[in-house]
């Protein structure tokens, strides 16, 4: 009977401090969405991931290029074992990178070494220029980074360049901060 009482008291502690946690985390999003750069940053973003989303489903069905085929036959070793003779000019890292979501598939790949990462350009981007410079600053970098055809050709290829992007300006942010 004690042990019933203890659960009930345990869970009821358990609900209460989500709710909690959720009318704390409400007021945070209302704060956030009354500022006007925020919700045109939330727009830039939106748009950002439109385009990418388009791009990823346009060339979703697309033959491999050759750094991509090397790449994705470099982790196919990796996972599955399939003879391939590695390439000594190709880093060893991204490979074994494509390799822990390739049993997945190719889309995931895809989705999440270069379509997350791209989208997250975006928001490091607008962060680091709100952080160096001014919020409208930010706006404005994140807005032709998120429109930007290098960017947006890369976005849609399994290459290392977006992931790199990514982690050196998630390097500097965490630098700077």
């Amino acid at each position: 009977m004690i042990g019933i009482l203890f659960i009930r008291k345990r869970w009821s502690y358990i609900i209460v401090n989500f709710f909690i946690f959720m009318s704390g985390l409400r007021n945070k999003v209302e704060h956030f969405l009354r500022d006007k750069y925020n919700l045109m940053f939330l727009g830039i973003l939106l748009i950002a991931f439109i385009i990418r989303l388009y791009y990823f489903i346009y060339t979703y069905n697309q033959p491999l290029w050759w750094d991509e085929a090397e790449y994705m036959s470099m982790a196919k070793n990796i996972l599955y074992g399939i003879p391939f003779d590695f390439n000594a000019q190709r880093p060893i890292l991204f490979p074994l990178l494509i390799s822990l979501f390739l049993w997945i598939g190719e889309g995931a790949v895809r989705f999440f070494i270069v379509f997350l990462p791209s989208l997250g350009v975006v928001i490091l981007t607008y962060l680091l220029g709100k952080e160096f410079y001014n919020k409208e600053i930010g706006l404005i970098a994140s807005f032709v980074m998120s429109v930007f055809w290098s960017i947006l050709f890369d976005s849609t290829r399994v290459h290392a360049d977006v992931l790199g992007l990514f982690f050196s300006l998630l390097g500097i942010y965490f630098f700077w901060k």
